[in-house]
């Protein structure tokens, strides 16, 4: 009890600091160099680290993890988050120097080194997560010539995703509802898990084949918006690839929710119908808003904010149908309550961790679900997880 109220206090903590964060942002803008040492310290590094800090402690048990394992993860993910935000404040110094005609001091000189280390951080934590899923299925030097380089190629999109406050709250909201879940289902009174009697490898592999093609609409994506992006340095060509990047991204999340609506489907069969509808309505708004914002797209951003909330509302919807089908002998305002509930906190989070993010933060999910996740969330019923 004393574990689990403080994993709560500490999630709560870090979505409590990531608004002030944002909303200071927001309302002051540009800080005295002491407000900004602060707002720093608070929101681009113990937000996030403590979100990492109680996410770790969260699936240690579901996932085996020993106390060493732990302790790895988190060590190396805040190492990652501190130098991310060096590297940050360090760039913006250099910059302010170049600027003023002054030569760049250490700090400033230190922006490459900072990144490196940032990228370091983050690729041994995903590395290691992909390694402890792959254990279980390949031998160890397959799982660490498959970790490894994985873990080197998503390090950046992390990097890039927690620049901003957005992502930040997003994943501490994530964290924070995982913490709180196990105290609200007594009172929402959650349907027991059953999952199906039917074979797992062939749901498994169409899973894994959704994820990968999720993660590749986004590598495609992002490669060719920052290629065409450097080949039209210095002109409006490259902010325009990386924009209509960001807006055709958001393609990622399509076979995404197929995946998911299957894997909700498993544990809980007679959803599956109401997640697979409720894909396809969330496909056919997302295909709508992502085209509307390529044909009217400017780089001063008009409307695109807007769309991005109806993109992100759509997959509100695909919770919401899930959770009235999860729910369906509960009174009818007791379930419509419920379903609006999910809508929202998923629009919320989809929107703060991956439309305001580009869609690149999409890549992580598809990635672990295609490497490791989809056969730790399709386990035979009965089978246990091996610790690690």
């Amino acid at each position: 009890m004393v574990r689990a109220l403080t994993n709560l206090q500490l999630a709560g903590a870090s979505v409590a600091l990531g608004l002030a964060w944002l909303v200071s942002l927001a309302i002051v803008g540009e800080a005295p160099v002491a407000l900004e040492i602060v707002r720093v310290l608070l929101g681009a590094v113990l937000a996030p680290v403590l979100a990492i800090v109680v996410g770790v402690r969260l699936v240690a048990a579901p996932l085996a993890l020993t106390h060493r394992v732990r302790r790895a993860l988190q060590a190396s993910a805040t190492v990652g988050v501190i130098a991310l935000a060096l590297t940050a404040n360090s760039f913006v110094v250099g910059v302010d120097d170049s600027e003023a005609g002054r030569p760049r001091g250490l700090f400033a000189s230190l922006t490459s080194a900072y990144i490196l280390v940032s990228v370091l951080g983050f690729a041994a934590a995903i590395a290691l997560v992909l390694f402890l899923l792959l254990r279980r299925r390949l031998s160890f030097r397959a799982s660490v010539a498959v970790a490894a380089p994985l873990g080197v190629v998503a390090a950046p999109l992390v990097a890039v995703t927690l620049l901003g406050p957005g992502a930040v709250i997003g994943l501490s909201l994530v964290v924070f509802a995982y913490a709180v879940l196990p105290r609200l289902s007594g009172v929402f009174r959650l349907p027991p898990a059953t999952p199906r009697t039917v074979a797992v490898e062939p749901l498994r592999d169409r899973v894994i084949l959704l994820a990968a093609i999720s993660l590749a609409v986004t590598l495609v994506v992002w490669c060719g918006g920052f290629a065409l992006s450097i080949a039209n340095t210095g002109t409006d060509a490259a902010t325009t690839s990386l924009g209509l990047a960001s807006a055709v991204g958001q393609l990622a999340v399509l076979p995404l929710l197929w995946a998911f609506s299957l894997v909700i489907g498993f544990w809980q069969p007679r959803v599956e119908r109401a997640a697979l509808r409720g894909s396809a309505a969330a496909n056919a708004v997302v295909v709508v808003v992502v085209s509307a914002m390529v044909a009217t797209y400017s780089s001063e951003g008009d409307g695109y904010v807007l769309l991005l909330l109806v993109l992100s509302a759509g997959v509100g919807f695909w919770a919401g149908s899930i959770a009235w089908a999860l729910w369906q002998a509960r009174r009818p305002a007791e379930r419509i309550a419920l379903s609006v509930v999910a809508a929202v906190a998923a629009t919320v989070t989809y929107a703060m961790l991956a439309a305001l993010t580009a869609g690149i933060v999409l890549a992580l999910v598809s990635g672990l679900l295609a490497f490791g996740g989809a056969r730790f969330l399709l386990r035979k019923p009965g089978a246990e997880v091996e610790p690690v």
